[in-house]
């Protein structure tokens, strides 16, 4: 299932960063640790080599599964931002709004798991 994450920002160089690559390959996605999935969402866009976030925010999906380590994860996305933590106004989970803190991402991609489980329930 796919989470998304949204990331207000001041900081054009933080996509970049976060992904350590100049790009998203194509438009497939890129493993992080934790095992998940990040992906381009539709309102980033790729034009030629490079990424282009629209109203400095950053949008992604991210895969989760069975395999995913959500708590490594969190634990990966927390590191990259906390670098980037004067430049980020906010990060929401599903349109929650979230701080920049481990238990709380955790907790926030938890819950949006729980509740995409349930509903499909």
């Amino acid at each position: 299932m796919q989470i998304e994450i949204q990331i207000f920002h001041s900081d054009y160089s933080l996509g970049f960063n976060l992904i350590e690559r100049p790009r998203f390959p194509d438009r497939r996605g890129i493993i992080v640790p934790g095992e998940a999935i990040i992906m381009p969402f539709p309102h980033t866009y790729v034009v030629g080599d490079e990424v282009i976030e629209e109203n400095e925010t950053i949008f992604l999906k991210v895969e989760v599964n069975e395999d995913t380590d959500i708590a490594e994860f969190a634990n990966w996305l927390c590191g990259k931002l906390k670098e980037h933590e004067e430049k980020i106004f906010s990060i929401s989970v599903e349109g929650t709004k979230v701080p920049i803190d481990e238990a709380a991402l955790t907790q926030a991609i938890e819950n949006a798991v729980k509740k995409t489980t349930a509903s499909r329930s």
